[in-house]
Parts: structure tokens; C-alpha cells; sequence
């Protein structure tokens, strides 16, 4: 006799989809949580100061041939707006060393932008030696621009998602046209909603995965659970740092995968002001900055999309994530420092500030995905996601074709499931 049927690990997007798809196949399902909450990387929390925010994930992407999350969120009346606002980019500043970019210049800078992904695999394959920094700095001495332009354009070609430009090829970029609807709800409604019928123990810290039987053995810091089939969700960085156990080891192309793979980073700073001093009608300044490109020189509007007040969100990522490891203070200082480059002295100090720090979290330990790096190749991402005996693997970070986003993790959740439906 076992516990359950399939023991998952993680009630993120890929597990609480894992769990209901199971489940509702009368499959017997328990989701093993290490936080004191669902969701991992969707988490979206109320706060005093500014109101309703989205720490981690907040967007509608789509990508690939799969589309399955808009139709989720339609069924679970969740509301996202219908306007694709990464599209558009007239709700884009751009400002440098000079200022504010001209409405030609801009339109110039724009149209690179977008011809980027094409451009930079089209680079990659030609010299498969560059990374994706490196391509992109072609591209813009090729335009005349200036390093802080060049710098600007990097940004935003990848360290918006998380990606490290500096160490992933330009052979292995998948970047797609941009798209995004903003999920107005937040995603953690349809976490919910998945979630409301489920066995999900919290506090359940996974220690180590035994399956040298038939009977699988999971090992917590509450008390062992047995199963036949796991499901792990466990993040890149999570399984980089080696802090579950598998016995017997993880095969060697899985090791190899790991060690060829950067987790990706990306936080988010919120600051909240007395009041606006910026073009309400404008989603996102960018500031083309020549150094320390991926510490807060991208900014977005929060006011734009919700109904929060006075609220500006900046991020960090990038080469320049270790100033996550920053005083909230220090932090402020910077923010500001680049937001009068764009605004100039005048403008007010922040009421409050909320910073995520999900590159120190040790159950995420990096950023919403992660990518090849050098020695790497986007299918290291589909070894990670082989099944091992008895133990399957989900999550944003195991397919090269469904990867980034909330769809590709609930993708990844569909995927096992079905592996374990197969076997059974």
C-alpha cells in the first residue's frame, strides 16, 4: 500500500495543473509545498501601502502552436485586459544621456526592436560563438548608436524575461515577437480555482526522493509520504543547488543539462508616490544607460494597467542581479537616481517601496525561467524534463518548445500527467 498514487512537488502553475489533471481522471494526487502558500512564482499579494500586487507572474504570453491559458482564464472568469500592450510602441519612451528620444529617433529604435529576435538568430547561426549581447551589439553599430543605446536594446531584447544576455548563444535564442495581455485579476484567481478540490500540504519540505523500490519514498521535515509516480516541479536553480536528494542519482545527462543551464533572474521593485509626475499614457520608459544596464533602467505603469495609485515598477536582472542583495534603501536611492535622468531633479521621493527577492528565496533560488548558457543548447531544457524511473518532471524549464511562460508551465503539468496516465 502507498500514500498516493502520484506525490507532486510544488503547487505552482505546472503542479496544481499536474494534481487537477490527475485527479480529475480519479487518479489519487497529493501536492507536497514547501511555502505556507500556492502558487510559487505566481504570487500576487494586498498591501496597505499600494494595494494589489503582482510579484511574479502578470502576463498573458503566447507562444508556440499550444494555447490553452486564454481559454483558462475565460473559463475561471478571470480578467486580463484585451488590449496587447507590448505591441504597441507608442506607450514606449525611450530617454538617454540627452534626453528623451524624437519621435523619429524613437520610431527608428522601435522598428530594430522588433526585427531583434530575427536578427539576433539569424547572427547566431552565422557565428555561433556570440552570445546573445554580443549579436545585439552588432546590430546597433550597425545603426550609428551609442553604448548607452546599445545597452537599452540588449535590455530589452532579453533581461525583461529573465534572461542573462551576456552568457546565453545567439545560436540558441528563441525569442518571439512580443505579445502580452496584462491579467488584471492576477493569476493567482486561477491558481485558486485550480487548486479548490486538491490535497495540498503546506510547510512540506522535500528532502529526498528515494525510489530504489517499486515503492517510492519521499522524505519531508514533517514525515515520509510513499507513492508509485512523482511529478517534481522543482525550479533549475532548486535542482542546480542540490538540496533534494535523489536516490538513486540523477542520470548524468540530466547533471550535464543542470550544469549548462543559468536559472535566469528577474525581480521587481514597486514605489509608490504622492503623486504622478509621469505621462499617464505611457506603459514603459526605458533608460539607455551605459553601465549596470539590468538594475532599474526599465520602467513600467502600473496605472496604466490596474486601478493602484501613483505606482511605477522597475526591475532587476540581468548581469546585475546581485543588487537584489541590496538595503530596500539602497535600492531606493538607485531607482531614483534613474528616474530623475529621465524626469529630472523635481520629482517627489517614494511614499513606500515593496522589493521581491526571488533569486534569495531558496525554494526558487532564480527567476521565472532559465536558459542555456554558452556551453548550453535550448535542448538541455527537454533532457531536464525526461522522465528518471518513476519521477517526472514539470515545470517552465523542461521543454525547448513550451518554455517562459504560465502556459508552458501548465503545458509541462498536462505532459506528465499523461506520462503517468500512460504507464498506469
Amino acid at each position: 500500500m502507498v500514500d498516493f498514487e502520484v506525490i507532486i512537488i510544488g503547487a505552482g502553475a505546472a503542479g496544481i495543473m499536474a494534481a487537477n489533471f490527475l485527479q480529475s481522471r480519479d487518479v489519487s494526487v497529493c501536492v507536497l509545498e514547501a511555502r505556507d502558500r500556492i502558487g510559487g512564482r505566481i504570487h500576487d499579494i494586498h498591501t496597505k501601502q499600494m494595494g494589489h500586487l503582482h510579484l511574479g507572474a502578470s502576463w498573458l504570453h503566447h507562444k508556440g502552436n499550444k494555447h490553452i491559458l486564454k481559454a483558462l482564464l475565460d473559463q475561471y472568469h478571470v480578467a486580463y485586459l484585451k488590449e496587447d500592450a507590448l505591441e504597441s510602441s507608442d506607450k514606449m519612451e525611450i530617454y538617454s544621456e540627452h534626453g528623451k528620444l524624437s519621435g523619429k529617433e524613437k520610431k527608428l529604435f522601435t522598428e530594430v526592436l522588433i526585427r531583434l529576435p530575427k536578427n539576433i538568430r539569424k547572427i547566431g547561426q552565422q557565428q555561433p560563438t556570440l552570445s546573445i549581447a554580443e549579436a545585439v551589439r552588432l546590430i546597433g553599430e550597425k545603426h550609428g548608436y551609442s553604448q548607452s543605446l546599445i545597452q537599452a536594446l540588449i535590455t530589452r531584447s532579453s533581461e525583461h524575461c529573465s534572461q542573462n544576455a551576456d552568457v546565453m548563444p545567439a545560436r540558441e535564442f528563441d525569442g518571439w515577437e512580443p505579445n502580452g495581455l496584462f491579467v488584471k485579476d492576477g493569476f493567482g484567481k486561477l491558481i485558486r480555482k485550480l487548486s479548490r478540490h486538491l490535497n495540498i500540504e503546506q510547510n512540506t519540505i522535500v528532502q529526498r526522493i528515494d525510489q530504489t523500490d517499486e515503492i517510492i519514498v519521499i522524505e519531508t521535515n514533517q514525515k515520509p509520504f510513499t507513492c508509485r509516480y512523482v511529478i517534481s516541479t522543482l525550479p533549475t536553480g532548486v535542482l542546480q543547488s542540490e538540496q533534494v536528494t535523489f536516490v538513486p542519482p540523477l542520470p548524468t545527462n540530466k547533471k550535464v543539462a543542470l550544469e549548462q543551464l543559468d536559472s535566469g533572474n528577474h525581480e521587481k521593485i514597486f514605489l509608490k508616490f504622492p503623486h504622478v509626475f509621469w505621462d499617464k499614457d505611457t506603459e514603459i520608459f526605458q533608460l539607455a544607460a551605459p553601465n549596470n544596464r539590468g538594475a532599474c533602467t526599465q520602467w513600467h505603469n502600473v496605472l496604466l494597467n490596474t486601478e493602484a495609485q501613483n505606482i511605477l515598477y522597475t526591475n532587476i536582472s540581468g548581469p546585475d542581479i546581485s543588487y537584489a542583495r541590496k538595503s530596500d534603501l539602497a535600492l531606493q536611492d538607485l531607482c531614483m537616481s534613474r528616474l530623475r535622468q529621465m524626469f529630472g531633479d523635481q520629482i517627489p521621493d517614494p511614499i513606500s517601496i515593496y522589493v521581491t527577492r526571488w533569486s534569495l528565496d531558496q525554494f526558487t533560488l532564480g527567476g521565472p525561467y532559465a536558459h542555456p548558457t554558452m556551453k548550453g543548447k535550448m535542448g538541455d531544457l527537454s533532457t531536464i524534463g525526461e522522465p528518471f524511473g518513476h519521477i517526472h518532471f514539470a515545470g517552465v524549464d523542461t521543454s525547448e518548445s513550451e518554455t517562459e511562460t504560465v502556459e508552458a508551465a501548465l503545458l509541462s503539468g498536462i505532459r506528465t500527467a499523461n506520462q503517468i496516465l500512460s504507464k498506469r
